[in-house]
């Protein structure tokens, strides 16, 4: 479709956001979020309408699901 499936945001040379369209609609819908480089936190549209239903975030052992209502981050369209 001419469209990127990816799109790398870099602060300083570092990877700061990345957002994909993994289901090839032509619409992001998975945010991830690096902090020094390392993934901190990833957000996924499960139903299509351009907002983050889950994130998930780095943890000790295994990521853990974080409903959209109990999250205290901004939505993607208010990152930087």
């Amino acid at each position: 479709d001419g469209r990127p499936d990816v799109t790398k945001y870099y602060q300083q040379e570092t990877l700061a956001r990345v957002e994909s369209d993994r289901n090839g609609d032509g619409r992001t819908d998975a945010w991830e979020y690096y902090e020094n480089g390392e993934l901190d936190r990833l957000g996924v549209d499960t139903d299509g309408d351009g907002n983050v239903d889950s994130w998930e975030r780095k943890a000790a052992a295994a990521p853990a699901a974080v409903p959209t209502e109990a999250a205290s981050e901004p939505s993607p369209e208010a990152a930087p």
